[in-house]
């Protein structure tokens, strides 16, 4: 699936007594992502100001709310080696597109100084531009960096329809000497499904979710994390 194609999403929570059953009916229509069949580790860091510009707009329900991050897929030690991006995540009214743009591994730790390279094609550059204009402010930092290991189904590039398994989510909280020990965001045997889809959804899906009883939920890593941060409420989510 192209990341940068508006799609809907949906997400859902998977228990342990349900998740492997589940997945191997979900195989059954859809592939595991080729050479990632174990997964893969995701890493992302978000950026917000001391005003919490970006955690108040998801609050409050903007119609339209940009949020940057950095995001680096896989591990020196596992299937699939890192890649690094630098994103905007766009959602308008229920709609979510990414604009982003891939980075060199040293130029990561620059972009948490919010030092922005210079790319010579216009479409890359644009999308800088637009990540320039968002972290102006200041107080913009990161403020927390989010992890877990990733189980992806789909077609391909070309596919409409895409299915995720992220396990093992865990953040970690900026501190005057780097990052925090890391927090549990879920419970060891929950997973959040998360559907993206360019138009309909498939009917055998529809009925794969009836099967088990799945209904959609609101669900935000980034959210989650921070009201834990902010409101020191848990986050095992029931």
């Amino acid at each position: 699936m192209n990341a940068n194609q508006a799609r809907n999403e949906y997400k859902f929570l998977l228990r342990s007594g349900i998740m492997e059953s589940f997945c191997q009916e979900l195989a059954e229509h859809l592939p595991s992502d080729q050479g990632a069949e174990n997964g893969y580790q995701i890493e992302s860091e978000y950026f917000d100001d001391e005003r919490r510009s970006k955690y108040w707009e998801k609050k409050l329900g903007a119609p339209s709310r940009r949020r940057v991050r950095t995001r680096v897929y896989g591990d020196e030690s596992g299937e699939r080696q890192p890649t690094v991006f630098i994103e905007v995540k766009h959602k308008v009214d229920g709609d979510s597109v990414k604009r982003r743009v891939l980075l060199d591994q040293d130029e990561l730790g620059e972009i948490v100084e919010r030092q922005l390279p210079v790319r010579e094609g216009a479409a890359d550059q644009k999308v800088l531009n637009e990540i320039q204009n968002l972290i102006a402010e200041p107080s913009c930092r990161p403020v927390v960096r989010i992890r877990y290991h990733r189980y992806a189904f789909d077609e391909g590039p070309e596919s409409l329809f895409r299915v995720t398994l992220d396990r093992d989510l865990t953040c970690r909280y900026p501190t005057p000497d780097g990052y925090g020990e890391p927090v549990q965001l879920l419970e060891p045997n929950q997973g959040i499904l998360e559907v993206k889809s360019i138009g309909p959804v498939p009917y055998w899906f529809r009925l794969l979710i009836a099967k088990y009883h799945l209904i959609p939920q609101s669900f935000s890593k980034f959210m989650i994390a921070l009201d834990h941060k902010y409101e020191k409420s848990t986050l095992v989510v029931s």
